[in-house]
């Protein structure tokens, strides 16, 4: 029986210390039956771990209503990591982040209001009912049992979240997983290096590290070595649970002796359905693509990507010398004179020598009396020591050729060396026989051999023996062929005039808000429709949409209005001219935040989607003039009524309070809006303070609404005089109550007329929907189809079995959120996309610029 301990700061296995070389490889991206080819992909790599998240919303959709079959076959996937021999590090959350939808959390929790990633009672009843169905499962597969699971993790880069209890909402998280009786180690992950913030320093939770630095200057080094000690000084083995995919990176964490090196993410995958994150990644923000891949080593559709060269050399370094580094003693060689860093791994005298050179130029380095020349920000492997046996009685005293393979093929000894630049290797053979070089070059005792970067073979042979060095570099490393796109030539188009359309009630009875989510609508399309009262239409001139989001559709008496992706800051909308003046609101939701940042309303982890509150604007009116100024104090007055946030000049900073008696029109809804400002305002009314204004500018004010008339008062804060102030406007209207929320399956699709179009650039109306159908009925899929979509201001959603599998949005417009994380053009769709050989497109034209430019394919 197998176990694993954490001893001398070692990750120990079965008894032998390991470096294990781990990739994320996430089945909630991958379809099943490509499950066990991507597994293959990265182990052919030379990775024998995974890192394999387990998202909670994934497995319960709906409240109550638990999916573990098909795509979601947790048994299934880790058997195939059992049959493969492949350890695992199971990551159960509750929160994962990954870029996924609310991080993993089910959006139903929103509706509860519940305090999220906290040491709370309600919180923490609902992570329980997670727990104990994802537990025994992951129970049952641990290295003892019958599976490969050798750590479990809690809780995922809690330092990156305001956590009020860290320790005791840690401990209960570790207390719920000791309940099962586990024997592994339990680890919880530092996304920014705050190891408190993470694990609240919780007995028998070991940390683990994410470890990001960019650039590998000399600030690299002083990081990895300040990290190496920081796991010293907690006993604890480098646990690197997340690093960037660079070469480098992983060359460097190999040679200081990592336990753990998991480049994130490794093998991509895809976003299918509505699991697409939101993300604080772009201006406002970003909704995260289908196509999950950052330059992986093995693509969403299953192909090498770009690091497939330098995967296969580290590949051989890493299984000839993970023994000496995982079991042998790493030290820092502090005497480097040319400002290169140098680790040196040994075991049993047999070392291997890390250099990383953190310049922007060539350097070179001596040793043992040959000189080395390391290339810029790059890391270099040095051998010495190596004993050939049992192949031959011989050994490699130096090698500055970074040594990838040694095998022995008909009484041949075969050792492949791998050179970047002019390189060294010395033999020593422990005969007294004459040694033959190439046939006829003759040495006793020792051989010094010169290789340069070109591809070239030595033959050695002594006591009839023959070893033949194989000299090899990038170039001569064949990279499996890539299928190439193929353009589609045609498609059939026709406007969708008719979408199933349910009406829902509203969950929460004694809630004002009015968010999708508080309709019972967690993830897809939601709707609200609503009319003006007929008696008062005169006296609206627009709509305040609060906090809208993601993508939300204004229509206007069945005409386009405009679209608004904007992260869910407030939106005005103008009312156009008409008679009836009915609307017609579409909101989508792309994916609730996977992070939790102010940036926008919508990045914060607990925020809702669809629109909080709409009302009918009655009066728009700008009250920055004519205020009363007082310093802080209340003792100095000024004689003239000012501007909001005009004053005398000060040499540094301006604190002063502005009051003025406003009085107010009929209506139920009232707020403040303060435009544009670069200070800060602090808001009481009526002596009452409400609260510091937000980046939005905007403050519900409306309990004071009955009133004839309110007394303001507002702080403002300026770091400078000339800090520009804003305009302060009053607006007052009537919050719409009577809102038909209907969820809207796009999914479910009617026919729809047809007809044949020829791509490139079909032009599109704005505020339309369309059917795209591509023929492909004479292609046979075996894996799957890739589809790279080019266009202007549209979003795609690929359909098929009533299923939404994919999305795209190409938006040109600057203030709407922008799309991060993979390619935003691209889309992989498994077979089952195929209905009757088609491929169905849903198309929503955004503006009067929308077009579809053109479709590529390839099929996998």
């Amino acid at each position: 029986m197998e176990k694993v301990i954490i001893q001398n700061n070692k990750l120990i296995i079965d008894g032998k210390p390991r470096s294990l070389l781990c990739s994320s490889l996430f089945y909630f991206r991958i379809p099943r039956e490509l499950w066990e080819d991507r597994m293959l992909k990265i182990k052919e790599m030379g990775y024998n771990t995974l890192d394999v998240y387990f998202p909670w919303n994934y497995h319960e959709r709906e409240e109550n209503k638990w999916e573990f079959t098909e795509n979601r076959d947790v048994y299934s996937f880790l058997e195939l990591a059992r049959k493969h021999n492949m350890y695992v590090i199971a990551r159960p959350g509750p929160y994962i982040c990954s870029e996924w939808d609310m991080g993993g959390l089910p959006a139903y929790l929103l509706s509860k209001n519940l305090p999220l990633r906290q040491n709370d009672l309600s919180y923490l009843k609902y992570v329980s009912k997670w727990y104990n169905k994802i537990l025994p499962i992951l129970f049952k597969y641990q290295l003892s049992k019958e599976g490969t699971i050798i750590a479990i993790q809690i809780e995922n880069e809690l330092d990156f979240y305001n956590c009020n209890d860290v320790s005791g909402y840690m401990k209960k998280l570790s207390e719920m997983v000791k309940s099962f009786n586990f024997d592994i180690p339990v680890i919880a992950c530092a996304g920014q290096g705050d190891i408190c913030g993470a694990t609240g320093y919780i007995e028998d939770v070991i940390p683990a590290l994410n470890v990001y630095y960019g650039r590998y200057n000399r600030n690299f080094a002083y990081g990895i070595e300040h990290v190496k000690k920081l796991c010293d000084k907690l006993n604890a083995p480098l646990l690197v649970t997340e690093t960037e995919r660079n070469i480098t990176m992983i060359r460097m964490l190999f040679g200081i002796g990592a336990s753990l090196i998991a480049p994130y993410n490794q093998v991509g995958g895809s976003d299918y359905y509505y699991y697409n994150g939101l993300s604080n990644w772009g201006k406002p923000n970003a909704f995260m693509t289908s196509d999950y891949d950052f330059a992986s080593l093995v693509t969403p559709d299953g192909e090498y990507g770009e690091q497939e060269k330098e995967a296969i050399v580290f590949k051989g370094i890493y299984k000839l010398f993970e023994p000496i580094v995982s079991e042998g003693n790493v030290v820092v060689d502090k005497n480097n004179i040319n400002n290169e860093v140098h680790y040196i791994a040994n075991k049993d005298n047999t070392k291997l020598h890390t250099f990383l050179n953190p310049e922007e130029d060539n350097i070179t380095v001596n040793i043992s009396g040959i000189e080395l020349q390391l290339l810029p920000q790059h890391v270099h492997y040095v051998i010495e020591n190596l004993l050939l046996a049992p192949y031959m009685d011989a050994e490699i005293l130096l090698s500055t050729a970074e040594i990838t393979n040694i095998d022995k093929v008909n009484e041949k000894v075969i050792i492949d060396v791998f050179t970047r630049t002019n390189s060294f290797i010395s033999l020593q053979f422990n005969s007294k026989n004459k040694i033959v070089v190439n046939g006829d070059n003759i040495a006793f005792g020792r051989v010094d051999l010169s290789f340069s970067d070109a591809k070239e073979s030595i033959s050695i042979i002594c006591d009839e023996k023959e070893i033949l060095i194989k000299n090899y570099g990038l170039a001569d490393i064949e990279k499996k062929a890539k299928k190439s796109f193929e353009s589609i030539r045609t498609v059939e188009i026709g406007e969708i005039t008719k979408i199933n359309r349910t009406t829902v009630e509203r969950q929460n009875a004694n809630g004002e808000d009015s968010f999708l989510e508080d309709y019972g609508i967690f993830y897809g399309v939601g709707e609200y429709q609503f009319s003006l009262p007929n008696n008062t239409m005169n006296s609206y001139n627009m709509l305040l949409l609060e906090n809208p989001g993601d993508i939300v559709n204004v229509y206007q008496d069945g005409e386009y209005v405009e679209t608004i992706a904007n992260g869910g800051f407030n939106k005005f909308v103008q009312i156009r001219d008409g008679k009836r003046k009915q609307f017609r609101i579409r909101a989508e939701i792309w994916g609730h935040s996977n992070f939790d940042d102010n940036v926008t309303p919508n990045t914060l982890l607990a925020s809702k989607r669809g629109i909080r509150k709409i009302i009918a604007v009655t009066s728009y009116d700008n009250i920055s003039e004519l205020w009363f100024l007082t310093d802080l104090d209340g003792r100095k007055k000024y004689d003239w009524l000012q501007k909001l946030g005009s004053g005398l000049y000060v040499s540094d900073s301006f604190k002063a309070i502005y009051k003025k008696t406003v009085k107010l029109k009929e209506g139920n809804a009232l707020y403040l809006y303060f435009n544009e400002s670069e200070a800060d305002y602090y808001v009481t009314v009526n002596n009452k303070f409400l609260s510091k204004v937000s980046k939005s500018g905007f403050l519900d004010i409306s309990e004071f609404n009955s009133l004839p008339s309110i007394e303001l008062e507002v702080l403002v804060e300026k770091t400078h005089h000339s800090c520009a102030a804003s305009e302060l406007f009053l607006i007052q209207g009537k919050l719409i109550e009577n809102c038909d929320v209907k969820r809207v399956e796009v999914e479910k699709l009617e026919n729809t007329e047809l007809k044949q179009v020829s791509l490139p650039n079909i032009v599109l109306s704005q505020g339309l929907e369309y059917l795209v159908s591509i023929n492909i009925k004479e292609a046979h899929l075996k894996r799957g189809i890739d589809l790279k979509i080019k266009g202007k201001d549209i979003l795609i959603k690929a359909i098929a079995n009533k299923k939404m599998y994919s999305r795209i949005f190409l938006s040109e417009n600057e203030n709407q959120s922008k799309v991060s994380g993979g390619n935003p053009n691209k889309m992989f769709l498994p077979n089952e996309i195929l209905e009757n050989g088609l491929i169905h497109l849903y198309v929503y034209a955004i503006n009067q610029n929308s077009s579809l430019e053109s479709i590529e394919y390839k099929i996998l």
